[in-house]
């Protein structure tokens, strides 16, 4: 169970509606139904009444029951695979970290806008770092606003439906891109200051150290919240 499921099932069942969850999370719909019915096949709970005109939870009696469930399968989980206690980012968390990359001190004009992008889409996406920064420019389809993940899990491709307004930003950004790097062919949607891809443990030290300017990580604390959700 990955924490971004249990963020999308929050948004679901606060909004009761699939359709004004998706634009909260600035999600394309499919995209969050996938998520949602992913997550119940795996907890092996149905989480979501769909048998109405509109949704609504499980009946308090039976969800209730089945929260003990999912409890004892989170806890389970994380033992076995021995990971860190996840972490929820809140909407004005997520607000504060893109404004902050937008805002990065450097001496390449595109690196804001790099970093703004990328943490944008993981928020939004669910993707994971390394399927960002393996993305090509022939990944993205903008006319069907979908990304095309190559080589996911299980050496299988996945496509990544794009909220309308996820996918004029992506644009804008790739524009940028090309016009910074016009004269010099690219290879990665997001690429560093030699346009060349980004690396991952540069990424992580960028996302830490703007985690702590806006307070999500405290000065000198050598563990906290990572991309993905996790902490570390």
């Amino acid at each position: 169970m990955e924490l971004r499921h249990l963020r999308y099932f929050v948004a679901v069942a606060e909004a009761l509606s699939f359709t004004k969850a998706a634009e909260n999370l600035r999600l394309a719909q499919p995209s969050l139904t996938r998520q949602i019915k992913d997550l119940e096949a795996e907890i092996e709970v149905r989480l979501i009444d769909r048998s109405g005109k509109g949704i609504s939870l499980t009946q308090e009696r039976v969800l209730s029951a089945r929260r003990q469930a999912i409890a004892g399968r989170m806890r389970s989980k994380r033992a076995s695979r021995a990971t860190h206690e996840p972490y929820l980012y809140t909407e004005e968390e997520i607000g504060r970290l893109l404004e902050a990359a937008r805002n990065l001190v450097t001496l390449h004009k595109l690196q804001p806008w790099t970093y703004y992008c990328l943490f944008g889409l993981l928020a939004v996406s669910g993707m994971r770092l390394g399927e960002a920064l393996n993305l090509q420019p022939q990944d993205v389809d903008w006319s069907e606003s979908v990304l095309t993940i190559r080589g996911a899990k299980f050496g299988k491709s996945r496509l990544v439906p794009l909220h309308p307004s996820t996918r004029e930003v992506l644009l804008a950004y790739a524009e940028r891109r090309d016009q910074v790097y016009m004269r010099r062919p690219v290879f990665y949607v997001f690429v560093s200051s030699h346009g060349t891809r980004l690396i991952a443990s540069n990424v992580s030290k960028v996302f830490r150290d703007l985690s702590r300017q806006i307070g999500i990580r405290y000065p000198g604390d050598g563990h906290g919240p990572r991309l993905n959700g996790g902490s570390g």
